[in-house]
């Protein structure tokens, strides 16, 4: 019914075949489209070059969000890897700790992402490391590719084990 609404009002309405931050994200990298937005790093990950962040539109009064652009946070991730690596500390719809085994059934239908949130174990799905938020995330995110020489994953992998190398202990 949203899209027959945005028809009749010549808006120009796209239906994803997968990720709808994938589509977004090419439509807004081909020039289709001047901005995605979304409310975590996935946009980023999928190479939208401006994210609008928690975007809220207000008819009573000023709407308001916070302008991501790629290439100046990966800047501040410490590349690609070190977005990567920000994008799972703040939260992303593919950090799946918490989920359990996919069973071979599958929902569909447009509860099926909360109906899955419920049965996989709750509220922390994708919701990224407790306490720490985008700037902590992209701090962080920096010192893991300066301590791993520009490659944040191995970093990471080892923080997540315990092992806290002494520069992200002076980044903590």
């Amino acid at each position: 019914k949203i899209k027959d609404l945005l028809a009749a009002i010549g808006v120009p309405c796209v239906q994803a075949e997968g990720e709808a931050e994938a589509t977004c994200a090419a439509l807004a990298a081909s020039g289709a489209c001047d901005f995605v937005a979304s409310d975590d790093f996935d946009a980023l990950l999928f190479g939208a070059p401006k994210v609008l962040r928690g975007l809220t539109l207000r008819g009573d009064g000023p709407s308001s969000c916070e302008l991501w652009e790629l290439a100046e946070v990966e800047a501040l991730a410490g590349g690609r890897h070190g977005l990567a690596a920000a994008a799972f500390m703040a939260g992303s719809d593919y950090d799946l700790r918490r989920r359990s085994r996919l069973s071979s059934r599958k929902s569909h239908g447009p509860n099926s992402k909360a109906k899955a949130k419920r049965a996989s174990g709750g509220a922390r799905d994708g919701a990224g490391v407790r306490g720490v938020g985008p700037k902590r995330a992209l701090d962080a995110a920096q010192a893991l590719s300066q301590d791993a020489g520009a490659n944040a994953f191995s970093s990471l992998q080892n923080w997540v084990k315990g092992k806290i190398s002494p520069i992200l202990k002076s980044a903590a």
